[in-house]
């Protein structure tokens, strides 16, 4: 029998400014981990330990249903917080008083939020970003990176063809490197498919040549009529211009995991360097694909980045860093 639940740590610094995290939660999940849900679940927990009027900032993965978390957190502690303003109550009282009914309570606040939300969520704003995603990359690459998954999979499903890329690594002297699936909820997984992929590039296309798709039909439904998985010769250079595209955002994630603490004081600096690195590409020599792709990229970092500069936390944790 499978148990879910959600696991909550919490770091602060004490009044003798030492640096404390602890667990402060393992809440079981019975519903579906949906945001609704996940934020119902933690807004009980916050509530429970008196918390949520001292929030500063929640630090998840990239899963889209975080997303939908984040937004209606928002939302919840700006209206908790504005009670406590106009209540004379002490927070610990107001938490005892909602305690009382405090499912209904909650999940009647998120539902409200959830409807006024799918009535206001098509900004002007968002409107633009969305068109300049959706024209940014043209389906050519789209289709050369889903080619590049489609490979990915049969090598990972397929151990006699993987048998035979490591034997064709030996005979053309190339270190063997597994081809990483790209999902879309893991970070990176795009850079680090494409990355082995340029270096696997002439053994990799030597056995591609005798594969036809239909020989792995489940994995290549979309290439049917093509007479091989083979690259082309200007695929490389695609490739190449993706992997010079995302790897500003590979070494940010990886300096931003690498912590053992906090790493508040690193958010500003990495976002100036990420928009820096794409107004670098926009400006380059570089197909018009890919400096499209670096144009949206830097819109939605710069609406990201100002509101981050707005938040006196990033700004006080950059200037105190040790």
């Amino acid at each position: 029998m499978k148990l879910a639940f959600l696991g909550l740590r919490a770091s602060w610094v004490d009044s003798n400014f030492e640096f404390q995290s602890t667990t402060v939660g393992f809440v079981p999940l019975t519903e579906s981990h949906s945001g609704f849900n996940v934020c119902v679940a933690l807004v009980l927990k916050l509530m429970d330990l008196g918390l949520l009027s001292k929030l500063q900032s929640v630090t998840l993965d990239n899963a889209s249903s975080n997303d939908t978390l984040v937004s209606f957190l928002h939302q919840i502690i700006d209206l908790w917080r504005s009670q406590l303003e106009r209540s004379h109550l002490v927070p610990g009282v107001i938490v005892n008083e909602l305690a009382r009914n405090v499912d209904p309570a909650v999940i009647s606040i998120m539902r409200t939020l959830a409807e006024t939300l799918s009535m206001n969520h098509s900004t002007e704003s968002d409107a633009s970003l969305t068109s300049i995603t959706s024209t940014a990359v043209p389906d050519d690459i789209r289709k050369l990176i889903k080619k590049a998954q489609a490979v990915a999979r049969m090598l990972a499903n397929s151990p006699a063809l993987r048998d035979k890329l490591e034997k064709q690594c030996v005979a053309m002297n190339v270190s063997f490197r597994l081809l990483i699936q790209a999902v879309k909820t893991r970070w990176n997984s795009v850079h680090e498919m494409i990355d082995p992929l340029i270096h696997l590039w002439r053994p990799l296309n030597a056995v591609m040549l005798q594969v036809q798709p239909q020989q792995y039909a489940k994995y290549c439904s979309a290439f049917r009529g093509d007479s091989s998985m083979a690259f082309g010769d200007s695929d490389l250079h695609h490739f190449k211009a993706l992997k010079v595209f995302l790897q500003p955002f590979y070494d940010a994630t990886k300096q931003l995991s690498a912590g053992d603490t906090p790493t508040a004081h690193l958010v500003i600096p990495q976002f100036t360097s990420l928009c820096n690195q794409m107004k670098g590409i926009i400006d380059d020599v570089n197909p018009m694909w890919l400096r499209n792709g670096a144009q949206c990229a830097l819109a939605k970092l710069e609406k990201y980045s100002d509101a981050i500069c707005k938040c006196d936390g990033y700004i006080v944790a950059t200037v105190l860093d040790p």
